[in-house]
């Protein structure tokens, strides 16, 4: 994915990404482009947070086409000043009608360092304890960012997520 944001003010910032989606069924493979839009707003130790996710693209097997959920995230977070924590909740929604309920804290170790553990809960589907689990940890070296996240799964021999990130005119 590639993604762009700007500051607009002090306390507001707007971003876009653009992400390419792959899916294969048997032997068939289809491909597109999604985009995702959100706005972060700051105060003091607080942040709120808007999301629409996967808005545009449409996968097409032979004849067959469809279109990827769209989602809609609202979060917060409270950094507690001089502690290193910061502690997070959000609420998604996607358009097939399954809402997720999630929280999670981040411990600053240093300007280096941060560890992060958070729970996910979708709300009125059934999932075993471990599906919501995750934990990770990040590290950032001036302008580069990597970031490992790692989610048991009861269905799954668990998820690895990595990311990297290249922070331009910091």
């Amino acid at each position: 994915s590639l993604g762009v944001s700007h500051q607009v003010t002090p306390t507001l910032m707007l971003g876009f990404t653009a992400k390419p989606v792959f899916e294969t069924l048997d032997q068939f493979s289809a491909g597109t482009v999604t985009f995702d839009f959100g706005m972060l707003a700051g105060s003091g130790p607080f942040s709120l947070g808007v999301s629409y996710s996967n808005v545009g693209g449409t996968l097409t097997f032979v004849t067959d086409a469809a279109s990827l959920p769209t989602t809609l995230r609202i979060g917060m977070a409270y950094s507690a000043p001089l502690t290193g924590y910061t502690f997070s909740a959000a609420l998604s929604r996607k358009s097939g009608g399954l809402t997720d309920l999630s929280g999670g804290v981040e411990y600053s170790v240093n300007s280096l360092l941060a560890l992060r553990v958070g729970y996910s809960n979708s709300i009125g589907e059934y999932s075993s304890s471990l599906d919501g689990i995750a934990a990770g940890v990040g590290l950032r070296l001036q302008q580069i960012g990597l970031d490992y996240c790692y989610r048991p799964s009861a269905t799954q021999e668990g998820i690895h997520q990595i990311t990297a990130a290249y922070l331009i005119g910091r």
